[in-house]
């Protein structure tokens, strides 16, 4: 590595990006897993100079190699991926000392924590990136088909009529009045879950508005309030489903949850169901065109995944989410 040279980029040198960002571009979806198109050169090239992207490039014999792209929120550092220009030799070695200059930047010594989602081929990095103290959680992706008769609407239209309610209990459709009880909400069935090692906004109530407000804010993607449900036991909300668009044709469920007391119920399938219906007609119907809808869940949470296979989701990728108390 003695021919390497690390160079934080910046509107200085940010035109030397170029042939390697596009490189990852061509690659985003097919290697990383992307599902959203990332950002055009140009935009990447904008957010850099505003200081909205940080990335850190490795340069070998003064051509650029591989980078680092990195954002903070709040105290903590997420590294969006690690990439390396073309078909490089010792990909290994670059990646270490990207991370290796990555933990040494003063910005990231102030953070708390450092999380990697290492989607796609970066897995092949875990063993090196495990001897930097990242310690890891599985996250899995679960899809429902909503292609003309897929097996995920067979069995959703064979469950979805032994799936009721309690009297006492109701389902609406998103209410901004609701928002500060859904904060409470996120913070209560969340604070105990993995989540928490690798995104410390579930800790507090403070993380957990600003996780809700990004969602709604379309910061994540398109929210869709009218397919987004809240559970309300005698007019309380006691439950959750948010839904939001990633790509005009993929709907997500960012995020699930139920009061602790309530689970175990077959309540979360019940919000599941009630979002399957409206997504499934608003498909049919031509307003949404869209050919699934997912979400992340840790792999660990059988109950979790059990209720989404019950619904008619499948599991299509797995990959380990790195993170680091910094």
């Amino acid at each position: 590595m003695s021919s390497y040279i690390i160079k934080k980029i910046d509107k200085t040198n940010i035109e030397e990006m170029e042939f390697a960002y596009t490189d990852f571009l061509m690659s985003a979806q097919r290697h990383y897993g992307f599902e959203i198109s990332p950002l055009s050169f140009q935009d990447f090239k904008e957010l850099s100079i505003l200081g909205a992207i940080n990335t850190i490039a490795l340069f070998e014999n003064n051509i650029l190699k591989s980078f680092l792209i990195y954002n903070i929120i709040l105290d903590v550092a997420e590294i969006t991926l690690i990439h390396t220009f073309g078909r490089d030799t010792n990909i290994i070695d670059k990646k270490k000392a990207l991370i290796k200059a990555f933990l040494e930047e003063p910005e990231i010594k102030k953070c708390k924590l450092a999380s990697y989602s290492m989607m796609g081929k970066q897995v092949d990095f875990v063993k090196e990136i495990a001897m930097f103290g990242f310690e890891f959680v599985g996250q899995s992706i679960i899809n429902f088909s909503l292609e003309p008769n897929s097996i995920s609407k067979q069995i959703f239209q064979k469950v979805a009529p032994t799936i009721s309610l309690p009297e006492e209990m109701s389902v609406c459709n998103w209410d901004a009045k609701y928002s500060r009880q859904i904060v409470d909400l996120i913070h209560s069935a969340f604070f105990d879950m993995q989540d928490k090692k690798f995104d410390p906004r579930f800790a507090t109530k403070e993380g957990c508005e600003d996780i809700l407000s990004k969602i709604t804010d379309n910061i994540y993607g398109d929210f869709l309030p009218q397919h987004t449900k809240i559970l309300l036991q005698n007019s309380t909300p006691v439950g959750f489903c948010l839904v939001n668009l990633t790509t005009p044709n993929i709907a997500n469920i960012p995020l699930i949850g139920i009061l602790p007391n309530l689970k175990f119920k077959k309540l979360g399938q019940a919000l599941i169901k009630e979002v399957l219906i409206d997504i499934i007609k608003s498909t049919e119907q031509g307003i949404l065109p869209l050919s699934e809808i997912n979400a992340t869940t840790d792999t660990d949470n059988l109950p979790a995944i059990n209720i989404y296979r019950k619904t008619g989701f499948k599991e299509s990728t797995h990959y380990p989410q790195a993170y680091s108390n910094l």
